[in-house]
């Protein structure tokens, strides 16, 4: 009988070392699996710390709705600092995991008057992301509408101050009733006067005043002060613009017509049909 002790063990040895079969998962039917999980029907009415995916007043006062608002709102301002894509995802997966933790789910119905639904993750993530968005849409509406309130504040406040200073000028306002009476005196006995010739006065008017405008520092200085107290920014207004330069600047001249017009844009706009002392009114 011969010895086969080193053959036995070599087999036991060999055996071990056999590495057991595996069993293969399908990642696509576990997928499947938690997607029927996820979306199946509940038997129950939404709890109260539930986000519930639909509209309506109702729907828009559930207690999990407002604290999703409030998750919602403390968010936004990290989510417009995020500097990229996988930051604003973390934003998002943040407010989920915190709907989560207070034992609240997503649900919506599949169709109208259906049975209500848990939604997968995909769904949860588009609707945090489309809040987000959301929100950071009407903080911006917000902060334009206050800005462009300041601005017609200051725009306000800018043309009263130049319509005070052009009427505190002696000679200013005697040129203007000087036209006045001029224009009124044309229209005693004849028509009112055509478009062209009152456009032609007024711009004959226009120069007088600018050129007095021009020889009188201390108005200079007013309009320089109204400028400044007012801060409006707008292009016609430039610490820097010298106004002492000459009648023949162009550039100059352009500005100063600008604040006569910004300074009768408080006033009445003249309608076609009225007589010149009516424009002159305007100013």
């Amino acid at each position: 009988m011969c010895w086969n002790g080193p053959s036995s063990l070599s087999y036991v040895s060999a055996y071990r070392n056999v590495t057991p079969p595996t069993t293969v998962v399908n990642d696509n039917q576990h997928d499947i699996a938690q997607h029927k999980l996820s979306t199946s029907s509940l038997s129950q009415f939404p709890r109260a710390t539930d986000v519930v995916c639909a509209r309506g007043r109702q729907f828009f006062n559930h207690p999990g709705n407002k604290r999703y608002r409030v998750l919602i709102n403390s968010a936004i301002k990290r989510y417009a600092s995020a500097c990229n894509k996988m930051e604003k995802t973390l934003v998002v997966l943040d407010i989920i995991e915190k709907v989560h933790k207070s034992n609240g789910r997503f649900i919506k119905r599949e169709k109208k008057g259906g049975p209500w639904v848990e939604a997968d993750e995909i769904f949860a993530r588009e609707k945090c992301t489309q809040s987000l968005r959301d929100g950071l849409s009407t903080k911006y509406r917000s902060a334009t509408k206050a800005k462009r309130e300041r601005r017609w504040q200051h725009d306000k406040q800018f043309h009263g101050d130049l319509d005070m200073i052009v009427r505190s000028n002696a000679f200013v306002v005697q040129q203007m009733e000087t036209f006045a009476q001029r224009v009124s005196l044309l229209n005693t006995n004849r028509p009112p006067v055509s478009d062209e010739l009152v456009l032609e006065f007024f711009t004959q008017a226009n120069v007088k005043l600018l050129e007095t405008m021009k020889n009188d520092p201390s108005m200079h200085q007013q309009f320089q002060e109204a400028a400044r107290s007012a801060d409006t920014g707008a292009d016609y207004v430039r610490d820097d613009m010298d106004l002492s330069q000459s009648m023949g600047d162009d550039e100059d001249m352009y500005l100063w017509e600008e604040i006569l017009n910004h300074s009768s844009n408080t006033q009445k706009q003249p309608e076609q049909n009225q007589t010149v002392p009516t424009v002159i009114e305007m100013y």
